[in-house]
């Protein structure tokens, strides 16, 4: 049964995921990514009370329901500007 949870960016504005409760979070991620162009490696999804989410496990495992919200926390790549400049 698809369902929909609000992704919450820092900076960004909110999006609307559909989602399966059997999604693993690198799933989720990889939706991110797709929309948003971020790297699935370099964020991380924290729950209601902050916990970080491990890649494996699925929205049920969380208890991620319909209207749940994820926080979405990016790792900026520290030298990455430097090296497109370069490639440039």
């Amino acid at each position: 049964m698809k369902f929909t949870v609000t992704a919450i960016f820092s900076a960004d504005p909110r999006i609307q995921l559909e989602a399966e409760p059997t999604d693993s979070i690198k799933d989720i991620k990889a939706k991110i990514e797709e929309i948003r162009g971020y790297e699935v490696e370099r964020h991380k999804i924290l729950t209601k009370g902050g916990f970080a989410c491990e890649d494996e496990k699925t929205l049920e495992d969380y208890d991620i329901v319909e209207g749940s919200a994820l926080l979405f926390l990016w790792q900026r790549c520290l030298g990455c500007e430097e090296k497109r400049k370069k490639k440039s």
